[in-house]
C-alpha cells in the first residue's frame, strides 16, 4: 500500500520538521540496499533539540481501508556512520516503538489493531510516547511496506503504484523417481507469519489426500500437526506444541512400514510401530495436496530422503 517502497523523495513521502526541527534531507539510489543493488535513499533527520514540540520525520499516508483493521508497516534501516541512532517509529494506532540503526541492515517490524479507516508509516526524530530519541541520525532506508493483516510478509517493491502480492508456486517440485513411497523421510525448515488459527499445510503426495505425507501448522497455540495417509486413511498422526512457531523450526517425518516417527529440534516427539507407507508420491506442494490450506509461512529449507534416516541421523539434521 506503499507507493514509493525505495525513493523517500517522492512527493508521497512527507518532509516534515516542527519546533526547532529540520525538514527531513533525502538522497535517492545512495546506497547498496538488502537486494545487493544501489536504490536505498539517505535520509538525514536533524531535531535541533529533541523534545515533545521539536521533530523531523518523514510520513506516508494510507486511506481506504477498513475500520478497524490490522496493520503492519516494515522497513530497513541502518546507519551511516559508524554511530548508532536511536529513531521513533509507530502508524495510526499512535503506539510507538524505538530503533536503533546501526551500520548493519535490519528489518523494523510493527504490526498493530488500527480503530481508523486510514494509515501512516511514521518515522524519524521526536520525544513521543515516553521515547527519547536523538536530536540528530543520518540513516539509508529501504523496502517500506504498510500491509492490511496481522503480521508482516516478505518485501513487495513498487514504484509509483501499490502492488498486490501473488501466491509462489513450487513448479517441478518431484516426481516419482526422487520421491520415495516405500521409505524416506520428508524434511522442512519453517516459521509461521502468525501464531492463529488458520491451518496451512505442505507435504508429499501422490496429487490427492488419500496418499500423501502432511505436516501442517494447526488452530492450537503454537501447534504443529502430521499426518501420513495411505489409501484414504490415516496411518500415522500426531501433534505437538512447539516452543514458537514463528521462530525457524527444524522438523523431520520418517516414514517406512511399521516405522513413523516425528523429529522436531533434535528431539524424537513421536513415533508409531504400525501402518502403511502412502502409494504413488511423486510432488511436493505448499497445501494439503489438494489445492486447499495454503502454506502461509517462511521457509528455509524443504527436502525429501529416498530412504528412512536413522535416529542419530534425524538428530543431526533437526539440531538448531
Amino acid at each position: 500500500m506503499v507507493t514509493y517502497s525505495e525513493d523517500f523523495s517522492q512527493s508521497s513521502w512527507l518532509k516534515i520538521a516542527s519546533g526547532s526541527g529540520v525538514s527531513p534531507s533525502i538522497t535517492s539510489n545512495y546506497a547498496i540496499s538488502p537486494d545487493g543493488t544501489q536504490n536505498a535513499s539517505r535520509v538525514i533527520l536533524d531535531a535541533g533539540t529533541a523534545s515533545p514540540s521539536s521533530l523531523s520525520m518523514v510520513r506516508t499516508n494510507v486511506s481506504g481501508l477498513s475500520n478497524p483493521h490490522n496493520s503492519s508497516i516494515s522497513f530497513y534501516v541502518k546507519s551511516n556512520t559508524l554511530d548508532n541512532y536511536k529513531i521513533l517509529v509507530y502508524n495510526e494506532s499512535l503506539n510507538p516503538i524505538e530503533v536503533i540503526a546501526n551500520n548493519s541492515w535490519q528489518r523494523i517490524e510493527l504490526s498493530t489493531t488500527v480503530s481508523l479507516s486510514s494509515d501512516r508509516i511514521h518515522l524519524g526524530l521526536w520525544d513521543f510516547g515516553g521515547i527519547l530519541t536523538d536530536s540528530y541520525a543520518d540513516v539509508s532506508i529501504w523496502g517500506a511496506q504498510l500491509e492490511e493483516q496481522s503480521y508482516a510478509t516478505s518485501y513487495i517493491p513498487t514504484n509509483g503504484s501499490i502492488a498486490t502480492r501473488l501466491a509462489d508456486v513450487a513448479n517441478n517440485s518431484g516426481n516419482s523417481t526422487l520421491i520415495n513411497s516405500t521409505e524416506g523421510v520428508l524434511y522442512a525448515e519453517i516459521a509461521a507469519l502468525a501464531d492463529d488459527s488458520n491451518e496451512r499445510y505442505f507435504g508429499a503426495s501422490d496429487g490427492t489426500t488419500s496418499n500423501r505425507i502432511s505436516l501442517w501448522y494447526y488452530s492450537a497455540t503454537n501447534g504443529l500437526a502430521v499426518a501420513v495417509y495411505s489409501g484414504g486413511v490415516a496411518q500415522f498422526f500426531t501433534t505437538t506444541i512447539l516452543s514458537n512457531d514463528i521462530d525457524y523450526n527444524k522438523v523431520a517425518i520418517k516414514y517406512k512400514e511399521n516405522d513413523f516417527a516425528l523429529w522436531v529440534n533434535g528431539t524424537e516427539v513421536s513415533t508409531d510401530t504400525s501402518g502403511s507407507v502412502p502409494i504413488g508420491l511423486n510432488r511436493l506442494s505448499f497445501d494439503r495436496a489438494s489445492g486447499a490450506n495454503n502454506f502461509y509461512g517462511k521457509t528455509k529449507a524443504l527436502a525429501v530422503y529416498k530412504e528412512a534416516l536413522t535416529d542419530a541421523q534425524l538428530q543431526s539434521l533437526t539440531t538448531q
